[in-house]
């Protein structure tokens, strides 16, 4: 049987270090119920979750302090400056698509097989603990080059993932229940390297009779709703902070207000409701 990969689980959204309620603050402003998340096992980062019927969610992400907090020298500022988002701006930096058992190894053989390389490396134990106490725990896996090429990481659960995405809170005013576009920029001579990489990444060819020749669609799941589309688009990269390649996220909403649709932004990223 083979392991599916293309099931998304979440999309980062990034605020300047200590900034996480005024994050939380415009999302709720655009429609957004927002929970409180935790600080995660590092100490270095804490979230707030936007979680989406389909199961997807949105982890509003803040470093606690700038590197410069950090005595120079220290092994926490060694930490402050190593972690894998350290060098991230503010804005949507990175999303991750639901992980299995040696989901590396899963996608390193796929990869082999079409004479790519190796694409992920070994996973990494990550955690935090909730505002109630509840420790979780997970293993995350990364691409090699991380940040380099439009990739996605893994996230798979150690403890429940119910205990890391709560049900509750899930019903929004902006009407908003699944994501159903993730759209990545890249430049026009990536884009058939970049197409065959996503392809053993996800485990899916991607969709037949498209018609633009800079546009590549991949169907993606939800891990309880239809999925959408994961999207690689050719475009002025340079137009996006450096390592960040998401241009925009796609919200499904079944709100018919047309003050609730079209396109919107936070101060750091730009964002859709689409009514369906």
């Amino acid at each position: 049987m083979t392991e599916q990969t293309n099931i998304l689980d979440h999309i980062i959204h990034l605020s300047p270090p200590g900034e996480l309620d005024e994050s939380v603050r415009h999302f709720r402003d655009l429609g957004f119920n927002v929970l409180p998340g935790g600080t995660h096992a590092d100490g270095l980062t804490y979230n707030a979750l936007v979680v989406l019927k389909s199961g997807v969610y949105i982890e509003l992400i803040s470093f606690v302090h700038p590197v410069e907090h950090y005595p120079a020298g220290s092994d926490d500022r060694a930490r402050r400056e190593g972690h894998w988002w350290a060098q991230k701006h503010p804005g949507w930096i990175d999303f991750s698509f639901l992980g299995v058992p040696g989901v590396g190894d899963i996608i390193n053989k796929r990869a082999s097989n079409e004479g790519l390389g190796a694409l992920y490396r070994p996973g990494k134990e990550g955690g935090r603990i909730r505002p109630d106490g509840v420790q979780l725990k997970w293993v995350v896996t990364f691409p090699h080059g991380h940040g380099l090429l439009p990739a996605p990481f893994f996230c798979e659960d150690i403890t429940p993932r119910e205990n890391r995405v709560p049900s509750q809170g899930a019903e929004h005013p902006s009407g908003a229940f699944d994501v159903g576009e993730v759209t990545l920029l890249v430049d026009k001579n990536e884009l058939p390297t970049v197409t065959r990489k996503l392809a053993n990444t996800l485990g899916v060819e991607p969709l037949a009779d498209q018609t633009d020749s800079d546009r590549v669609e991949f169907a993606i799941s939800s891990p309880e709703g239809a999925g959408g589309v994961l999207v690689l688009k050719v475009g002025d990269t340079t137009s996006l902070p450096t390592g960040t390649f998401i241009d925009s996220v796609t919200f499904l909403t079944k709100n018919s207000d047309a003050g609730a649709r079209g396109e919107k932004r936070t101060p750091y990223g730009k964002l859709t409701h689409k009514a369906i």
